[in-house]
């Protein structure tokens, strides 16, 4: 009986472990496709976002202008974001989103960029608000407007007005809850150019120069190779056994 259990055991760490390449294997294809898309975008020039022409598969990385208005009054804050991803000494802060509505009529969120604490509130920055009446022009990059948070971040708190984590369908839906905005658009704009007032530095503009890195190929050698590692040794193990008999 001991033994059966223990065939079991191996048989499923061998199973576990194809299961994960198999899985890397996937990703890394995704994440092939992405980069290529990328890749594709950048070397284009930026085109006019129309959202009857708008596809977020297709058009996903294109780096695209608007002309419309911002909605200040009902921007969001997300919590706890360095300006520098190497999260060494760089202070706290916020990336701001807010909804625009473009000359098309159609309302959509922008990621104006990164403001440190002492910026939280929209009256402690006043020439960071471009005039709700006075049409501007926004540069960018269309980004994924979908997905979960990473296991390690809070939940987000629409109720409280409080967000962790980029949620476009619960942005969209506490913007139509606390307005009477209609005709909004799950679309998220990386803002790339500052628009503000007296050359004011905040909302800072995130680059559009976008990365990825595709390790997913090193994932799946180790875990065929743990997969066959694993098989090797129980196959040892079985052998040792059969010469007992």
């Amino acid at each position: 009986m001991r033994k059966i259990l223990f065939n079991i055991f191996c048989l499923g760490w061998v199973i576990f472990f194809i299961y994960l390449g198999a899985w890397q294997v996937e990703r890394m294809n995704w994440k092939k496709g992405l980069i290529k898309q990328v890749e594709m975008y950048k070397a284009e020039d930026p085109v006019q976002f129309r959202i009857d022409d708008f596809d977020q598969k297709r058009d996903l990385f294109k780096k695209v202008f608007l002309f419309g208005k911002f909605l200040h009054e009902n921007e969001i804050l997300l919590s706890a974001k360095y300006f520098s991803a190497t999260q060494d000494k760089n202070e706290l802060g916020y990336h701001v989103i807010t909804p625009f509505i473009t000359t098309d009529g159609a309302i959509v969120f922008v990621n104006r960029g990164w403001v440190p604490e002492k910026y939280k509130t929209r009256e402690s920055r006043p020439d960071s608000l471009y005039e709700n009446n006075v049409e501007t022009t926004i540069e960018g990059v269309v980004r994924e407007s979908s997905g979960q948070a990473p296991w390690y971040m809070p939940q987000n708190m629409p109720e409280k007005n409080v967000w962790f984590w980029i949620d476009i369908p619960a942005m969209i839906k506490s913007l139509k809850d606390k307005t009477e905005l209609q005709n909004i658009r799950p679309v998220l704009i990386q803002q790339t150019n500052l628009t503000t007032k007296n050359d004011f530095k905040y909302p800072v503009p995130i680059s559009g120069d976008i990365q990825f890195y595709n390790q997913h190929l090193t994932y799946v050698i180790t875990w065929f190779s743990m997969a066959l590692m694993t098989l090797v040794m129980w196959g040892i193990y079985i052998r040792k056994n059969r010469n007992k008999v």
